[in-house]
């Protein structure tokens, strides 16, 4: 599971990259990506295997972070969509909202609640063997009672396979790389007729 931002898109344009530390951030982004195929390592073969697991994007603006050119930095995550015990996106869930979920809320909780929502978020920069620099979310946290929080600057980035159907005018309003992840899906190729992807069934996180 990737859970990282490239600071830079090629070799020929340079990017600004989030800086390092604690930043007061607002949740702009919530993008259904389906069901995709990822490998994992199984521990009692040792083999590598392939399954479905079910990926949300989640994208959050620093608000008191400008870049150059006066918009605020971004940064984002890729997590399974999973409230299992040892799942990522429950520590994080829980972490931000500053307590555990209740069992009520553990049969459904809808994640478009946390669009618009503050919260701190911790970014540590890391560099690849290929010598590119990342900026890393390390956590999501609660903020802090009385912090002022600025308004949301970025439009709300939504996308969803409801039971509404295909949103197509959402689709097109992401980027071009979030657009040709979610036609990797399995929710996308069973609706267009594509093959569908193969794979064993869903399986959680593991807990980070």
């Amino acid at each position: 599971m990737s859970l990282t931002i490239q600071a830079s898109a090629n070799s020929s344009r340079e990017f600004e990259i989030a800086p390092a530390g604690n930043h007061v951030a607002i949740c702009y982004a919530m993008v259904d990506l389906g069901h995709q195929k990822t490998m994992y390592r199984n521990r009692d073969t040792g083999v590598e295997e392939e399954k479905l697991q079910h990926k949300a994007y989640i994208g959050w603006e620093l608000c008191n972070e400008p870049m150059a050119d006066g918009r605020p930095f971004m940064v984002s995550r890729q997590l399974t969509m999973s409230l299992h015990e040892k799942a990522t996106m429950r520590a994080i869930l829980e972490s931000w909202r500053g307590r555990p979920f209740t069992d009520d809320e553990l049969t459904g909780f809808d994640l478009k609640n946390i669009l618009g929502k503050p919260c701190m978020v911790n970014v540590v920069h890391n560099t690849a063997k290929n010598g590119k620099t990342y900026a890393n979310i390390a956590s999501v946290a609660a903020i802090p009672k009385g912090m002022p929080v600025p308004e949301q600057t970025n439009s709300t980035l939504l996308f969803e396979f409801g039971d509404m159907g295909f949103d197509e005018s959402a689709f097109n309003a992401l980027p071009q790389w979030m657009q040709s992840k979610i036609m990797e899906s399995k929710e996308y190729r069973d609706m267009t007729n594509d093959a569908p992807v193969e794979g064993p069934a869903f399986d959680d996180d593991i807990a980070f």
